[in-house]
């Protein structure tokens, strides 16, 4: 995953939290603040979509995303609005970010996908979705047209003898990962 994705999803954060202070800022006094409220949160969604389309795990994108966007806006609230910040409060958000770390480890170390079962085990492990293996060429032509999904007609297995747009590359740095067929 490259720097992009989190610069995306910080400038997502950015933009959430600025939607929500000003939020408060329209409902407080002068309504012109609704303007800001929207502006912020349609760059808040693109990025975040920008984010995901880079690569980024929905759980761990929109984990991370709530989890800094419930601290700030607590701790900005208690700044900027003389709202109520208690050690009670303080422990739920830490909480929500340690629950935030074990879904990016989930996300991370999943089981092997060699062990994964299925026909396509590279397709169920939870790390690999269905544009990383477009992109690395596991799924056949039939499979990456728009409309099929991995079990639609056309898809292959990337070791089956299924006829396919291009040879199977046996090398094990050209995919992902192994298939269990190709263990010796």
């Amino acid at each position: 995953m490259s720097g992009i994705v989190w610069l995306f999803l910080a400038l997502a954060i950015v933009a959430e939290v600025t939607g929500t202070m000003s939020l408060r800022m329209a409902v407080r006094s002068n309504k012109a603040w609704y303007v800001s409220v929207v502006l912020s949160y349609l760059f808040a969604f693109t990025m975040l979509a920008l984010t995901i389309n880079g690569g980024m795990a929905l759980g761990v994108a929109y984990g991370i995303w709530t989890a800094i966007g419930v601290a700030l806006t607590a701790i900005l609230g208690r700044l900027l609005f003389k709202e109520p910040f208690t050690w009670l409060m303080a422990l739920g958000i830490a909480l929500v970010m340690f629950g935030v770390i074990l879904i990016e480890t989930g996300a991370v170390h999943c089981f092997p996908p060699a062990l994964a079962p299925g026909p396509l085990p590279e397709l169920a492990w939870p790390g690999y979705g269905l544009r990383r293996a477009r992109r690395a060429g596991l799924l056949s032509r039939a499979a990456r047209s728009p409309g099929r999904g991995a079990g639609g007609a056309g898809a292959t297995h990337p070791t089956s003898t299924a006829s396919s747009s291009r040879p199977p590359d046996h090398s094990s740095s050209s995919r992902l990962i192994a298939s269990p067929h190709d263990r010796t």
